[in-house]
């Protein structure tokens, strides 16, 4: 019995999250979208703040900029982060991490 209950309770979620699709995967409205290039560091507002994390430190650092919180891009990717300043307000950001192009070089070969 207590088999085909854990059987009818495991179809019964995979059909919540199908049902869902699109939906789950869709970032709720209150979340930030920002682009960042690998090296750029962006500042997301006033300081100072209790808490600043992001779920994938290899692809952006938080950083602090004489008492403003920033993030620097690390390496290209998506992750989120989030920062609760001290009246306990949290936002969340979901950042991409974009190579930098490269800088334009100049090609002359000398005067023409």
């Amino acid at each position: 019995m207590k088999r085909l209950r854990s059987v009818f309770l495991a179809s019964m979620a995979g059909a919540v999250l199908s049902l869902a699709g699109p939906a789950a995967a869709a970032d709720d409205p209150g979340v930030i979208p920002m682009e960042i290039r690998v090296g750029e560091v962006v500042s997301i507002g006033p300081g100072p703040v209790r808490n600043l994390i992001c779920d994938n430190p290899g692809l952006v650092e938080p950083t602090d900029q004489g008492g403003s919180p920033g993030l620097r891009g690390v390496s290209p990717g998506t992750t989120l982060c989030s920062v609760t300043d001290t009246l306990s307000i949290r936002r969340t950001y979901r950042v991409v991490v974009v190579v930098a192009p490269p800088a334009a070089s100049s090609k002359s070969g000398g005067g023409e």
